[in-house]
């Protein structure tokens, strides 16, 4: 397995069955999250994780736009600001 360390993914459910298929095939468990039937605001517990990574890797000038050549500098680029978010506290 590439990424040994993951084992669940959560998914909107728009997402087609072939990432289902994929990440059945690496043995990693994908879950959809569904949205409230009720009107109004509701935050999701798991997507409201996801949005806010990506709003706090956003807020990195680097990360607002793809201007990486290669997967690899994207890579290092969403760790340090991980790791600066970890550090202020964000």
């Amino acid at each position: 397995m590439a990424h040994p360390s993951v084992s669940k993914v959560w998914a909107a459910g728009g997402y087609q069955s072939s990432i289902f298929n994929h990440g059945a095939s690496l043995g990693i468990d994908v879950e959809v999250v569904q949205r409230p039937r009720a009107k109004g605001f509701e935050p999701l517990t798991k997507r409201w994780v996801i949005e806010r990574t990506f709003g706090w890797l956003v807020q990195h000038r680097r990360l607002a736009r793809d201007y990486e050549a290669l997967p690899q500098r994207s890579r290092t680029v969403i760790h340090w600001a991980m790791a600066h978010t970890h550090e202020t506290g964000s």
